[in-house]
């Protein structure tokens, strides 16, 4: 039977400042996100010593609170309680202000719910490598059918991320999808396969196949939401529903298809391009600081962004070699660390927490409740964690490992280093456990008991 979150979801208001201080509330995979009018009403450390709560962080002007796998539970229990729509805005934020942060939590709020797609249909390529490895029924139907369902999820890239982009704009989601499917019509492909000239309105455009693209759409869709709002605010009301999308549809053509587009493919295949120099020009060293790094860049939020360059070197070369690669020894190495931190402590609470997040890291591949609720919380070990992450991050760069699917950080993921083949796969668990052993025996020697939360003997 499902828990009954009543008393966290009143302890987690009660601490933001009650219902009436939250403007917008949304959660992603492991963390609670709020954004209040007054930020002062916040008692953070009361909202780390509630039951339940691994940790919290402000992210720009968003405070997160990370619950773990618990999260939709509570959420919609917090909805619930507090007659909160679900996934929508509360209030229109008076502090609407470009900043880095609101475009990294943009591209998060876009990418992140299309990963399930995204994750799935790549393991669906993963079968057909493996088929075409072990020459398993390459001349079957289920052979051709599963090729092109591998394909659907990322060549329909720009339709899924429109639709996401639009929601987290609040506006027309519809529209968002339309813009979306426009960059990837089939007339738009062939004249770019043939070198076919188009214009709109006399303007001749780029010929580019923005299938598998992230960063055209996200421009597009950003700039609609604007136009959209404009047309919206002058239209009669009896001929909002015709000319809203109408006048919206005909204003983009030229914008999108002339101007975003082509500068969103530059600057995806530059971005795409930094993560192989990284790794062509620095080899092993580069994976090694990624693998160190990693949990200060999820700490703050930004981890979101080097997905989205991931997904856009494997669109291109069909592996990635630095971030996904990372991911999973990351996560093993915040398991260790917590698995260390529960073996030496003698406090009860600190013992279970930690066990709890060691499992949650190391099997599930969810890092925050290990990351936010031990490692950073007692510093040292998220040290060992970093000392792990940089060594299984280097033996994975000296044997060249590279993932062939889109996975998450669990370690059962690891199948997808299958097909580039048993040196790429050996390499890969030898990294695992190098950074496993590394991160428990450094938290066993630089771990020292807590005297009292937060301070360390």
């Amino acid at each position: 039977m499902k828990k009954n979150y009543k008393e966290i979801s009143q302890q987690i208001v009660e601490c933001i400042g009650g219902k009436d201080n939250v403007t917008f509330f949304t959660h992603c995979v492991t963390r609670l996100r709020f954004n209040v009018k007054d930020v002062d009403l916040i008692n953070e450390e009361k909202v780390k010593k509630i039951k339940g709560v691994s940790g919290c962080i402000w992210f720009g002007e968003q405070f997160q609170i990370v619950v773990g796998s618990k999260v939709d539970d509570i959420y919609s229990k917090i909805c619930q309680m507090y007659g909160f729509q679900e996934e929508k805005k509360l209030i229109e934020s008076t502090q609407k202000k470009w900043s880095v942060n609101a475009v990294i939590e943009y591209i998060s709020g876009s990418v992140a719910p299309i990963l399930p797609i995204l994750i799935g249909t790549s393991f669906v390529k993963i079968v057909v490598l493996l088929m075409d490895t072990f020459r398993w029924g390459i001349n079957s139907g289920t052979y051709q059918v599963l090729t092109f369902v591998g394909d659907t999820g990322f060549y329909y890239l720009p339709v899924f991320v429109g639709g996401f982009a639009a929601k987290k704009l609040n506006t027309s989601i519809p529209l968002g999808l339309l813009m979306g499917a426009i960059l990837i019509h089939p007339s738009l492909i062939d004249a770019v396969n043939k070198s076919a000239p188009l214009n709109v309105y006399g303007i001749p455009l780029t010929l580019v196949n923005y299938s598998s693209s992230f960063f055209p759409i996200l421009m597009s869709v950003y700039v609609m939401s604007k136009i959209e709002k404009i047309i919206r605010n002058f239209s009669p009301e009896s001929l909002k529903a015709i000319l809203v999308p109408f006048l919206t549809i005909m204003i983009m053509l030229p914008i999108s298809l002339c101007i975003l587009g082509p500068i969103g493919t530059v600057m995806g295949t530059y971005l795409g391009n930094v993560l192989i120099w990284i790794y062509e020009k620095l080899g092993f060293v580069g994976v090694a600081i990624l693998g160190a790094l990693s949990p200060l860049i999820v700490a703050s939020g930004m981890h979101m962004t080097l997905v989205v360059y991931a997904i856009t070197l494997f669109g291109e070369y069909g592996y990635e070699p630095l971030v996904f690669v990372t991911g999973i020894i990351v996560a093993l190495c915040q398991g260790a660390a917590c698995l260390g931190v529960s073996i030496k402590s003698k406090d009860k609470n600190i013992k279970q927490n930690a066990f709890a997040s060691f499992l949650t890291a190391s099997i599930a591949g969810i890092t925050e409740p290990a990351l936010f609720g031990i490692t950073l919380r007692y510093k040292k070990p998220l040290y060992a964690a970093m000392i792990g992450g940089a060594i299984g991050g280097a033996i994975a760069g000296i044997g060249s490992v590279k993932t062939y699917g889109l996975i998450s950080s669990s370690v059962w993921n690891i199948v997808a280093f299958l097909p580039g083949g048993t040196s790429n796969f050996i390499w890969m668990i030898a990294a695992c456990i190098a950074g496993f052993i590394v991160s428990f025996v450094c938290t066993l020697y630089l771990y020292k008991e807590q005297i009292e939360e937060g301070v360390e003997a």
